[in-house]
């Protein structure tokens, strides 16, 4: 929880620099570069989301397990060295805490939808 308040003001303060350097009117100008700070943690966190749950690694050891079984060389090599038994797995992404990123983009989205509607 700590982590995402601490985000979601950064991103306020990033937000307010912003709508002071833009040409805009100060609240359109924060709304408008708020709006954009949450896609960037929204798209940040989803592209976490799918990388750390292996969805890449299973799509590469499936092309490799078709091209092995569709292969004639690679059947004899595959029969020599048996190496292609599980797909490897990396664990760079295991510890990394995406929960606040995806939180506190969702919360500044829905802040934003509702402010831009007042």
């Amino acid at each position: 929880m700590k982590k995402t308040v601490r985000l979601i003001f950064i991103s306020l303060t990033i937000s307010f620099i912003g709508a002071l350097l833009s040409g805009n009117g100060i609240w359109e100008g924060f709304i408008n570069t708020l709006f954009f700070v949450s896609l960037l943690f929204l798209m940040l966190g989803g592209s976490l989301l799918v990388l750390r749950g292996g969805m890449f690694e299973g799509i590469l050891y499936s092309f490799r397990r078709f091209y092995r079984n569709t292969s004639k060389l690679e059947n004899y090599i595959s029969e020599q060295a048996d190496d292609m038994k599980k797909p490897p797995i990396n664990n760079s992404l295991k510890e990394f805490s995406m929960g606040p990123i995806i939180f506190s983009g969702a919360a500044l989205f829905f802040f934003t939808l509702i402010a831009s509607l007042i």
